[in-house]
């Protein structure tokens, strides 16, 4: 399983309900959708797959990614989510917000995971999901891997040093 389903049928497409409701939050219609499934800036099969036993793959266009499940094969693509890669949204789906992590008072360090995502973000960087999140720039250089299971007071300080550290060698215009 190291390749994408060659020409899946995209008329036989069918949506998570979550992800549908993604969609039409966002106002994407068809032609949206498909235009980034039929000529994505960037497609590859997704580390999840091997849990998953079948092909996931992520096709990403602008902002917009959409990961397609492929347990029928690709006579039958299934919407498995949709993100934005530069909002709220995708902060809030990698992480959860946590207040007061290390940060304390006079200090310049993320005060939440969301505030971590959104500095990550603003620096020109992506993040893509997962059960560790990745940052990478914008042409998909992976640059650091965030945790995804941090319990430690010190770990949002922690992440937030770390990333700095990997970005001074990797920017986000690489």
């Amino acid at each position: 399983m190291s390749e994408l389903p060659s020409d899946p049928n995209w008329s036989n497409l069918t949506w998570h309900p979550e992800a549908a409701e993604v969609a039409d939050s966002y106002h994407f219609g068809s032609e949206t959708i498909m235009s980034v499934l039929h000529n994505p800036q960037r497609a590859y099969l997704a580390p999840e797959s091997a849990d998953k036993g079948y092909p996931v793959a992520r096709f990403i266009r602008g902002d917009v990614m959409i990961v397609v499940g492929f347990a029928r094969g690709p006579e039958q693509p299934y919407v498995m989510a949709l993100y934005r890669l530069t909002d709220e949204a995708m902060a809030r789906k990698t992480r959860q917000p946590r207040t007061n992590a290390g940060s304390g008072s006079g200090s310049n360090d993320p005060k939440s995971w969301l505030d971590l995502n959104k500095r990550i973000v603003a620096m020109g960087y992506r993040i893509e999901p997962g059960n560790h999140p990745k940052v990478v720039t914008k042409d998909g250089i992976f640059v650091y891997s965030l945790p995804g299971t941090a319990s430690d007071f010190r770990a949002l300080p922690n992440a937030w040093h770390n990333f700095l550290n990997a970005a001074e060698y990797i920017p986000a215009t690489a």
